[in-house]
């Protein structure tokens, strides 16, 4: 059974834990790369600090297996009117990109992104030159923590990163601490046969638990998923 929150307290508890276990995995980073040889270049040098660094907008690209769907990013000229008046409070997580030495690929924090190349600002950043299976757990840990993402853009986030060798279930169960039958539940949205799934459309509010049932009684037969279309 999917965890229950008893109180509101334990809840920012646990994204407090989720946040510190970002922080633990970018300090290992850094400890790892600081221990590299002496001849290492400056760039590289610079990447492996955890210092906050200013990036240009237009000098990043959004990484490949992006985790928000666009109907999901929520209003993005409200946190560009923020980033004026209060500025950037949390950095993003970019990493270098492999194909050209003065881009960065963004790992997380999308909507920070938007904003402040709305706000014509630069962009507060962390960069980490990180692996891919690194930055999927990175940007999993941030999926667990926010409030305002729904299981169906985790869902789908998790199971093309399973898909894709970035990611296991055990990955899942183990570091994020979520039950293998919410994991299961999770992933099912992947498996909701494509008619069924045009003719939902939006699945923002339907549950992983629905979502489960949609893909075990559609599969059932062709009857099956039929009645459930119509």
């Amino acid at each position: 059974m999917a965890k229950k929150w008893s109180d509101p307290l334990d809840r920012l508890l646990e994204a407090d834990e989720k946040s510190r276990s970002v922080s633990d995995i970018l300090k290992t980073l850094s400890e790892n790369e600081s221990r590299t040889p002496a001849n290492s270049n400056e760039s590289s040098t610079l990447h492996n600090q955890n210092i906050i660094q200013e990036i240009n907008v237009k000098d990043i690209i959004r990484w490949e297996y992006k985790d928000r769907p666009e109907n999901e990013l929520g209003d993005i000229d409200e946190l560009a009117e923020t980033f004026k008046q209060v500025g950037q409070q949390q950095p993003c997580i970019l990493r270098p990109f492999k194909n050209d030495s003065n881009k960065y690929e963004l790992i997380v924090g999308e909507r920070r992104w938007k904003a402040a190349e709305k706000a014509n600002l630069k962009l507060k950043s962390i960069i980490q030159d990180i692996d891919d299976k690194t930055a999927a757990l990175i940007q999993a840990i941030e999926n667990e923590k926010r409030t305002d993402l729904s299981e169906f853009a985790k869902g789908m986030s998790y199971a093309e990163k399973i898909e894709n060798g970035l990611l296991t279930q055990k990955d899942l169960i183990e570091i994020l601490g979520i039950s293998k039958q919410q994991v299961t539940r999770l992933l099912s949205y992947k498996k909701i046969p494509e008619p069924l799934f045009n003719a939902i459309g939006d699945f923002r509010l339907v549950s992983s638990r629905t979502a489960y049932e949609l893909a075990r009684l559609s599969l059932k037969s062709d009857l099956h998923l039929q009645a459930l279309i119509e």
